[in-house]
């Protein structure tokens, strides 16, 4: 994964899906964290955003996705457990090939090999959320 630490903060390059469907966003969230993020994840040296894209819903979610357009590039600041990020984000447009996921009241929840916590992916209601701008970790 593309990450660089320095004794001020770490950096993150991270790509993010922006799956949209109806007046709903996929968000996920983890049993020890109380907010939501996109789903997504680290970009691997060596691999481009699409595929690392569609690895990360594969690992996480279990199913392949379409991905669409990259409509926004975020640059993130934030902390989490007193460690600083400063973080680049490319939010892809996606959709999952399996039309049982778009169900807005449906919750998913899974542990991926590669993560120590299980995982839990929710539709947002768009109108809810705080602002218009993704968020992400």
């Amino acid at each position: 994964m593309i990450v660089h630490d320095t004794l001020e903060a770490r950096f993150n390059f991270r790509v993010a899906k922006a799956c949209l469907h109806g007046d709903h966003a996929l968000a996920r969230t983890t049993q020890y964290t109380d907010f939501y993020v996109l789903p997504g994840g680290r970009v691997e040296m060596g691999e481009d955003s699409v595929f690392a894209l569609r690895r990360g819903m594969r690992e996480e979610i279990g199913c392949n996705v379409e991905v669409g357009r990259l409509p926004w590039v975020v640059e993130n600041f934030f902390s989490l457990e007193g460690r600083n990020y400063h973080e680049i984000s490319l939010i892809y447009k996606m959709m999952p090939e399996d039309p049982a996921l778009l169900n807005p009241n449906r919750t998913l929840r899974r542990t991926p090999a590669d993560e120590p916590d299980e995982l839990t992916f929710r539709w947002l209601a768009l109108n809810t959320l705080a602002s218009n701008t993704p968020q992400t970790t």
